[in-house]
């Protein structure tokens, strides 16, 4: 695209219905095909290879660190909603916000490949909070 400066001013100025005539220069755009043709092109794999920096990140993953940290934060919340559990049976009555606490626990998504030391705690976590909940019948 190439912008021409001030040309000849008869040849520029019409009159157009609602526009005003006050500015002091004119130029006019005109439109180079090829010109075109290159900055579309241009933008177009700017944007693709922007696009494709943001897939490699995602694709990379969470550190393991990171993993890690939210697996054992899940295993946490189970162990602390059956500890509610154990009391509230203790007393006479469970607690239901701990069996619902026990529910979204295990609905929740667990890490994809949390690290060899943490999957088998992990995982007995997970059976106990599955039967509590069947004890129960929920």
């Amino acid at each position: 695209m190439r912008i021409a400066g001030p040309s000849s001013l008869k040849e520029s100025v019409t009159a157009r219905p609602g526009l005003t005539g006050g500015g002091k220069g004119v130029f006019r755009v005109e439109a180079d095909s090829a010109g075109t043709r290159e900055s579309t092109a241009m933008a177009a794999s700017h944007g693709l290879n922007a696009l494709q920096g943001l897939m490699a990140l995602q694709e990379e993953g969470e550190p393991a660190r990171v993993r890690r940290q939210k697996a054992a934060k899940r295993g946490f919340v189970l162990l602390d909603a059956l500890g509610a559990l154990k009391a509230g049976l203790l007393a006479g009555k469970p607690d239901a916000a701990a069996v619902q606490a026990l529910r979204i626990g295990l609905d929740e998504a667990r890490a994809t490949e949390p690290d060899a030391e943490l999957k088998p705690i992990l995982n007995a976590i997970d059976v106990r909070a599955a039967v509590e909940l069947a004890k129960l019948g929920r």
